[in-house]
């Protein structure tokens, strides 16, 4: 399965890199990077990540709403 996996910024981008396998390729801002994982089921994964996305997201509007209302 191929994945994009976007930062951030750059310290967040630097991060990910070290975690990410050899080979992989990245953006001309570096914020962006390629790699690819083997899978037993890609549907069962692509399933997963999807769920996992929606909880990032929703903790990153958590954190900004709270964010906006410290402001």
């Amino acid at each position: 399965v191929n994945l994009i996996v976007r930062a951030l910024d750059a310290g967040f981008a630097r991060l990910i890199a070290l975690r990410l396998k050899e080979g992989f390729v990245a953006s001309d801002d570096g914020l962006e990077m390629r790699t690819f994982v083997y899978v037993l089921n890609k549907e069962v994964f692509c399933k997963c990540m999807e769920w996992k996305c929606k909880e990032v997201e929703k903790k990153w509007k958590e954190h900004n709403d709270m964010a906006s209302a410290v402001d």
